[in-house]
């Protein structure tokens, strides 16, 4: 009686201890299913090659990217899980490549965290280290803004704005 006991909790002390789901799902995407054929990918292409039109998507996708990983990201089972449908991120403006792409990189970072390159950090604790270190560096782009527009003060009591400004969270 006293060993069934304690095989009884030698088992459940091992099984409390799974903290990720038992999957095979978390494979890597491989690189040869990465980018799909036929679709331009502008972050690809160098920056002296982009048209303008190339540009534009491209500067679209630097400001818009980091802010859909934090506002849609969230953590469920220790798995990174995007919260944003297609339908949705079409309203983004940006190339429906790109949501395939957001996808695909998430599959990644999953099966590499699954794999035990985490560090010793939980994916919770992974992702709310993210969050925080994009919200202080939007902090700092703001208060290097902020000086900026100061320093181009006009003379006249008017201060000049052009593209020295943030959108604000509403433009996101």
């Amino acid at each position: 009686m006293k060993m069934n006991f304690s095989v009884f909790i030698l088992l459940m002390s091992l099984l409390s201890c799974q903290e990720r789901k038992a999957t095979d799902s978390l494979e890597p995407v491989a690189k040869g299913d990465y980018f799909e054929p036929g679709k331009e990918y502008v972050h690809m292409i160098p920056d002296s090659l982009r048209t303008a039109e190339q540009q534009a998507v491209y500067d679209k996708l630097q400001k818009m990217i980091p802010r859909i990983y934090v506002e849609h990201v969230v953590v469920e089972d220790s798995l990174l899980v995007f919260k944003m449908t297609r339908d949705e991120f079409a309203e983004t403006g940006l190339p429906e490549q790109y949501y395939d792409l957001l996808l695909k990189d998430l599959k990644n970072v999953n099966a590499f965290f699954y794999s035990g390159y985490d560090g010793g950090q939980s994916m919770e604790a992974f992702l709310e280290d993210g969050k925080k270190r994009y919200k202080e560096l939007m902090e700092q782009n703001a208060e290097e803004n902020n000086g900026i527009l100061e320093n181009n003060n006009t003379g006249n009591g008017e201060e000049d704005i052009s593209a020295n400004t943030l959108p604000s969270k509403e433009n996101w």
